[in-house]
């Protein structure tokens, strides 16, 4: 399952450094192109390369924003995308979901369960990408750790020097994203500061994987503690499983900590937070995920010269390329 994407640590750790490296680069690539250029990353010449998506209640605002960024990704590369749809027939869904990208050189997905992106997995011979779930989003936080990396210094800022703080719940519709983090505390050394209520804990197994590995993690039931020192903040929903009031997230709803996170650029995925206030940020959060998708994209799917494995894709997706 190596040649698949899951996770952020899915090719290791030296694969995660290696993948923000070449994202970075895209980013500064695209600098030549200005600011009102079409495309935020440079188009990379693959007029053969054949890419397969599937996010499942593509209708959820969550999946349907992260549909739309593969496809500028695709759009990037100058890729080919053929959309498929996710029907939850039974077991035998995904090997047809399999059979349906046969002759892609990689398949996207995006929601689906756990058990099923495994078998996918086990089932794909074309590299696998996950698009978020809720066991990771690894794009989604290796393209912001990118987007505050070069903000603070966009020639070189290491992202070992960063503190990153996480306000919300760690479980539920949550944990994927915070799992990811968890994966890029350990893969780039850096100090992740979670501070959630109670009742939504991080899932142990996790947690304690990435801490006896090293990964500098600090936990906290208490907001305000978190935000000190941070160069970046993720806000989550907070008790999401609350009604009412009890529910308001205290970036909302505390003043001490508003005041406390001011300054700081906050990477929102509460319905009620928003970061559009500051434009740059929220645009270079955009441009760092379509170049870290990109990135993935390269790295997963080497240009036929450079690849060792003439079979990379397959050999139906050989073939499909045959005039």
């Amino acid at each position: 399952m190596e040649q698949h994407f899951l996770h952020l640590r899915s090719r290791g750790c030296r694969g995660a450094v290696e993948l923000c490296a070449r994202a970075r680069d895209m980013r500064a690539m695209s600098a030549t192109y200005g600011k009102d250029a079409v495309c935020p990353v440079p188009t990379v010449a693959r007029p053969g390369l054949r890419m397969a998506m599937c996010f499942a209640g593509a209708s959820h605002e969550t999946e349907d924003t992260a549909a739309q960024a593969w496809q500028d990704a695709a759009r990037c590369l100058g890729a080919a995308v053929l959309p498929l749809e996710w029907k939850a027939e039974g077991k035998t869904e995904p090997a047809a979901l399999i059979a349906g990208a046969r002759g892609c050189d990689v398949l996207v997905v995006g929601g689906l369960e756990p058990g099923i992106l495994t078998e996918l997995a086990q089932l794909a011979p074309m590299p696998l990408v996950n698009a978020g779930n809720e066991t990771a989003r690894p794009c989604q936080v290796l393209a912001d750790l990118l987007a505050v990396s070069l903000r603070r210094n966009p020639a070189a800022a290491p992202l070992k020097a960063l503190r990153a703080g996480w306000l919300g719940d760690a479980d539920g519709p949550s944990a994927g994203l915070f799992r990811s983090w968890l994966d890029a505390a350990l893969c780039f050394h850096l100090e992740f500061f979670a501070g959630f209520p109670r009742g939504h804990e991080p899932d142990a197994e996790h947690l304690e994987c990435a801490m006896s590995a090293g990964a500098r993690i600090f936990l906290s039931h208490d907001p305000l503690p978190v935000v000190d020192g941070c160069h970046v903040l993720v806000a989550a929903p907070w008790n999401a499983s609350a009604s009412g009031l009890g529910a308001r997230h205290p970036l909302l709803s505390d003043p001490e900590l508003a005041q406390a996170a001011a300054g700081i650029p906050v990477c929102p995925f509460d319905a009620h937070i928003s970061s559009e206030a500051d434009g740059p940020w929220e645009a270079e959060r955009k441009a760092c995920l379509r170049a870290c998708q990109a990135a993935l994209i390269d790295m997963l799917c080497p240009p036929a010269e450079y690849s060792v494995n003439v079979q990379q894709g397959g050999a139906d997706s050989a073939a499909a390329r045959q005039p």
